[in-house]
């Protein structure tokens, strides 16, 4: 093997476990995508909004949340899964024992998942307080957000891999 193997193994694999948790991603978005956006997404999103700010009375409808003169739309794509799917792909394809990946991936997608609920109640507020900025917030800042979150842990948890392999 070359000088640089291990490494691209890790490239080959994480490419390999990103296109087919890509490929089941489209594929069961189809058929859970809109129930996934409501229950896991949306509510838990219009919850956190309505702690933080009571006046907001935000509710939700459908793939929508809703609140005084703003409605937010949560469109296939935008809640977070291509983040677990960078994460899940990172960790799969890094080489360390499955007693390692196991936790690796569940506290990823977690963290993950959790970025993104932040990333939508943010958005939340840019629209309804600085529309101007929600265009800016959405495309640029919301996914350079999670897919940073993803990385860093992501690399966090390899760096301590590696750490416990010396």
């Amino acid at each position: 093997m070359s000088r640089n193997g291990r490494e691209l193994k890790f490239v080959a694999g994480f490419i390999l476990f990103f296109l087919i948790g890509q490929a089941g991603n489209y594929f069961l978005r189809r058929y859970a995508g809109d129930m996934v956006i409501h229950s896991l997404n949306a509510v838990p999103a219009s919850f956190i909004i309505n702690i933080l700010t009571p006046h907001e009375k935000t509710f939700v409808r459908n793939i929508s949340i809703c609140g005084r003169n703003v409605s937010m739309t949560i469109m296939r794509g935008c809640e977070g899964t291509e983040g677990m799917v960078l994460v899940l792909a990172a960790v799969l394809a890094f080489p360390a024992g499955i007693k390692n990946k196991l936790p690796a991936v569940v506290l990823g997608i977690l963290i993950v998942y959790l970025a993104n609920l932040s990333r939508i109640v943010l958005l939340f507020y840019s629209l309804r307080y600085a529309p101007d900025l929600f265009q800016t917030m959405h495309i640029y800042v919301g996914q350079v957000y999670i897919i940073a979150v993803g990385l860093m842990y992501f690399l966090v948890w390899a760096t301590r891999i590696l750490q416990y392999e010396k």
